[in-house]
């Protein structure tokens, strides 16, 4: 009776270290992780959000491996056949049938994602009409917070359309019409000092304003066009603030201008 007792008292101190190891080998592992790619300050923005993307990677490899290595270690404690277990994976996997396969199915999704470089962790996309800022990127999941604060949860092999915003700048449009009663010269020279003041003065662009030309002349106006490249998904707010920039300085410097729109891309 004596021996069963000391007996179960050791397989409980046994369990329960082997749930300590697996939890603090996590804990140590990761912290390894993060202290590699915290220390790559030097690298490009770009090679930093690929690091970052393996680093979730690596985390969820090592999350399951370690599940895995402290449950078989668990079970043997128990006397459990853990050979015949995964001797017979195959006959569960059988059974299991269709959800086995679409876990599969996310995992080789993931990694294609993963080693095609289609996005990264950062990085803004669209995906399945979902825009917004990828915040995780695992074997079996994306997940990405738009705008508005909202997550959505995709499946790696539900993703069947992915736009990519990070990969280029995007572009702000502004056409600004003017009266062609008059020498239109004189105005076109003032938006041309104007757009050079307001370079590189707006919160989100990247480069200079610049004029694109003559967009389109009729009897009454002629209109110009002005271009600035932007920052992923922060061409409504450029435009918006370049408006309002154009609207003062125009009204200030006294061009007879008739119209300021936002060009839809």
């Amino acid at each position: 009776m004596v021996k069963y007792l000391v007996d179960i008292k050791t397989e409980i101190y046994l369990f329960i270290s082997y749930i300590l190891i697996g939890y603090f080998s996590y804990i140590i592992i990761n912290h390894l992780i993060n202290q590699l790619i915290n220390n790559e300050s030097k690298l490009a923005p770009g090679r930093k959000k690929r690091l970052n993307t393996l680093r979730s990677v690596f985390k969820n490899i090592i999350k399951y491996l370690i599940a895995l290595v402290v449950i078989l270690n668990i079970l043997r404690l128990f006397n459990v056949d853990t050979g015949a277990i995964l001797a017979g994976l195959g006959i569960i996997g059988l059974v299991i049938g269709w959800p086995l396969q679409d876990l599969i199915r996310d995992f080789l999704s993931g990694l294609f994602i993963i080693f095609d470089n289609k996005y990264d962790v950062g990085d803004v996309v669209s995906i399945n009409n979902f825009q917004g800022e990828v915040i995780f990127l695992g074997l079996k999941s994306t997940r990405i917070k738009n705008i508005n604060g909202e997550v959505k949860i995709i499946l790696n092999r539900n993703i069947t359309e992915v736009i990519n915003y990070s990969i280029n700048n995007t572009r702000a449009m502004i056409d600004i019409t003017i009266s062609n009663h008059q020498d239109s010269l004189p105005a076109e020279k003032e938006i041309i000092t104007i757009i050079n003041e307001l370079s590189n003065k707006i919160k989100d662009t990247v480069g200079a304003i610049t004029m694109l030309g003559v967009n389109h002349v009729d009897k009454q106006a002629i209109t110009y066009r002005i271009m600035v490249e932007t920052k992923p998904l922060k061409t409504p707010n450029v435009q918006r603030e370049l408006l309002r920039q154009l609207s003062l300085a125009l009204t200030k410097r006294k061009v007879p201008f008739l119209a300021l729109t936002g060009v839809d891309l």
